[in-house]
């Protein structure tokens, strides 16, 4: 049977001593990382509902990176943070992807599908070249 993919996140969170509270904050109120209490707080009411599971393995990726949180946070944030994190989050969920569902072998469609960033197309189409043969087991 198929896990749905935010309770995927929240158990690998888990599984790496990160604890996840899931709040019903205002719509635009982004979710953050407290990396050095292994803590991550997600709005389950973003206004973008379909970006909630790269958010959640973002922030999880922050924590995992130990990155300095106020490198990370709106105007103040540090491109090379964001990136890694994006780059983990997108790992994450392709992993998940490859074990749990049918394989979206187009890297166009799969980022359109999990509520992922175009600009991690060009990452994603290097992954997607990278394990073309784990794509077309799954």
């Amino acid at each position: 049977m198929e896990e749905d993919l935010n309770t995927y996140l929240f158990k690998y969170a888990n599984q790496h001593c990160i604890t996840c509270i899931w709040e019903p904050l205002n719509d635009h109120k982004p979710a953050y990382a407290v990396v050095n209490y292994n803590l991550i707080i997600v709005n389950q009411n973003w206004f973008r509902q379909t970006e909630i599971p790269f958010i959640i393995g973002h922030e999880i990726s922050h924590v995992l990176n130990g990155d300095i949180v106020c490198n990370c946070q709106g105007r103040y944030a540090v491109y090379p943070y964001e990136l890694k994190a994006d780059r983990n989050s997108f790992d994450i969920i392709f992993n998940y992807s490859l074990r749990n569902v049918s394989m979206i072998t187009e890297p166009g469609i799969f980022i359109e599908q999990y509520g992922i960033p175009t600009r991690m197309l060009d990452y994603a189409t290097t992954v997607f070249a990278k394990n073309r043969s784990l794509i077309l087991e799954a």
